[in-house]
């Protein structure tokens, strides 16, 4: 017997579409004796369909282009709840740190590598550069605070910076008008009719302008969310393909993930700030990190970016690699 719980991305958009290839993977590995159901996690929630995911001996739970959300809002949680409480074994994979994870957005990221590493793209740094950059789209809280401290410390005109709104979310922060947007930035992507309208592109498919990429020192990632167990999107693996050094504010296993790949996270230059599980201790420590780049001056930086092309260049390489050998995991 075999059951199904499905609400995911429409197979009509890019990210739906390689959604269905990871999970035509996964069906593939499904294979374990006794009644299975598939539950994929995301927008789950307590309904009809899902109250018929009851008496199964196996049911795998699947995360892909959204977060684990167990530790969501109560909503998904009492979901999970469901599944867990008239079920007999329930797993967790794709964004549950272990050995049944994996990361949809690394083949992601891989199936559309030409984009985000095209032969005419510009990765030096230039003489002109700024100290970061940090693109910020919905303006999740954890978002808001990091900008709002970069503020605080005057920082944001120091790098490339940008901030989306929703129309209700205007007076959840502390800045005159939103959305704070870049003065160049691409006119459409394909992952704008996905996510939504904040007053800026979605642009999940390529490095961005290349006239701001080529003046950043540091890219300052912020993650979709800081409270799920590992959600790794194309917003980390862009400046590893992108040949720059890096800082990530998301969830506190993100580090045990690059690590995993071999990916150098340059702790001679920035420290272990990330084995804080405060995400909004991270918040203080990346912008003190911020704040060092900034003290360098342009030339400086240019220096340091010169002596870290070696290192830039085998983080690239050994993040295609990893996604090379991409594979789903199903362990029961």
């Amino acid at each position: 017997m075999m059951g199904v719980y499905e609400k995911g991305f429409s197979e009509d958009n890019i990210i739906g579409k390689i959604d269905r290839e990871v999970k035509d993977m996964l069906a593939d590995k499904m294979t374990m004796s006794g009644s299975v159901a598939f539950v994929n996690s995301t927008w789950i929630e307590r309904d009809t369909e899902l109250e018929r995911i009851k008496n199964f001996d196996h049911v795998i739970v699947y995360s892909g282009p959204d977060w684990e959300n167990t530790n969501c809002i109560p909503l998904r949680r009492n979901a999970h709840q469901y599944l867990q409480d008239n079920n007999r074994n329930v797993v967790y994979v794709g964004n549950s740190y272990g050995n049944n994870y994996f990361s949809y957005w690394l083949y992601f990221v891989y199936e559309h590598l030409d984009r985000f590493i095209p032969n005419d793209f510009d990765y030096t740094l230039h003489k002109d550069n700024k100290s970061y950059m940090c693109l910020n789209r919905k303006p999740h809280n954890h978002r808001i605070q990091l900008m709002e401290k970069l503020f605080e410390n005057n920082l944001i005109d120091k790098g490339f910076t940008s901030l989306g709104t929703f129309e209700d979310w205007q007076n959840k922060s502390k800045f005159d008008k939103l959305p704070i947007v870049l003065d160049v930035d691409k006119e459409y992507t394909l992952g704008n009719e996905i996510a939504g309208d904040v007053g800026i592109p979605n642009d999940i498919l390529s490095l961005g302008n290349n006239t701001i990429w080529c003046k950043h020192f540091l890219n300052v990632v912020t993650e979709t969310v800081v409270h799920s167990d590992v959600f790794v999107s194309e917003k980390t693996y862009k400046p590893i393909l992108g040949l720059r050094p890096f800082v990530v504010l998301g969830d506190d296993k993100i580090y045990d993930v690059l690590h995993d790949y071999g990916i150098d996270t340059f702790d001679d230059l920035f420290g272990t700030w990330y084995k804080d599980k405060n995400y909004e201790n991270r918040i203080n420590s990346i912008v003190d990190i911020v704040k060092k780049v900034e003290s360098y001056g342009a030339d400086k930086r240019c220096d340091i970016f010169k002596s870290l092309e070696t290192r830039l260049t085998d983080n690239r390489m050994k993040l295609i690699e990893q996604a090379q050998n991409f594979e789903v995991k199903l362990n029961v």
